[in-house]
């Protein structure tokens, strides 16, 4: 199977604006494959409030996630690891690679 056309590819990281007018920042992250990396580029209206990062495939076979937190007194490091295998198409795309955000 081509990674490119079935998995992620990369990761957009953005603030909602519509929920800045409440009063909160919510950040949303957004998995996407070959496909819908296709439409963002091409077809999406974006306000560029976000990064896009490209998705590096874990060496073993269920995505992981290391998150560092730092401030002058403090150093934290987290590392979570999705319960669902890269490969078992039975499971969402979304679900095989959520961590920190949620899901399995």
């Amino acid at each position: 199977k081509d990674r490119a056309e079935e998995g992620v590819c990369c990761s957009y990281i953005y603030i909602d604006r519509q929920t800045e007018d409440a009063g909160t920042q919510n950040v949303v992250m957004e998995d996407m494959n070959a496909k819908q990396l296709s439409h963002f580029l091409l077809g999406r209206t974006k306000e560029n409030n976000g990064i896009l990062q490209r998705f590096t495939k874990s060496k073993s076979a269920k995505h992981s996630m290391i998150r560092v937190v730092w401030t002058p007194r403090t150093f934290q490091v987290e590392t979570r690891t999705n319960q669902s295998r890269m490969d078992d198409t039975r499971v969402s795309m979304e679900d095989r690679v959520a961590t920190f955000g949620g899901g399995p």
